[in-house]
């Protein structure tokens, strides 16, 4: 089962990238307010003011994950109810110590009768990987 992708648009300075993300994550209101990014419109695509989609991201956005668990539906014995899921994503460097400090405690619904996540923390990975 695959998870639907959404384009996602930030504002770095005079920069402006775009990639693609999860829509459950990214689309969600009380994310993406946190986070710094947007679900791109109409509105972006007027007279091409983002560039294509392409890794260049990487260099301006910061990679965080949050450590998630929740009420996963369908699932049978509470041991299984209570697995923990680490999402990887990315946020304006602006807005990381908001990441960090707010989304914590929030509920991100998965759709699709998946049932609701519950952020745990939110961290900076230490590793290191290069494009």
């Amino acid at each position: 089962m695959g998870v639907e992708k959404l384009i996602v648009v930030a504002e770095i300075g005079k920069r402006r990238c775009a990639f693609l993300g999860a829509k459950y994550w990214y689309g969600d209101k009380d994310v993406k307010g946190i986070i710094g990014v947007k679900p791109k419109t109409d509105k972006d695509t007027k007279g091409n003011e983002i560039e294509d989609l392409d890794q260049s991201y990487k260099k301006y956005m910061i990679r965080l994950t949050a450590v998630c668990a929740g009420n996963i539906a369908g699932i049978g014995n509470q041991a299984q109810r209570d697995k923990k899921f680490n999402i990887n994503f990315y946020c304006h460097p602006d807005k990381a110590d908001d990441a960090m400090l707010k989304l914590p405690g929030k509920s991100v619904d998965r759709g699709a009768g998946l049932g609701r996540l519950t952020i745990q923390r939110v961290y900076r990975p230490r590793r290191v990987t290069y494009i």
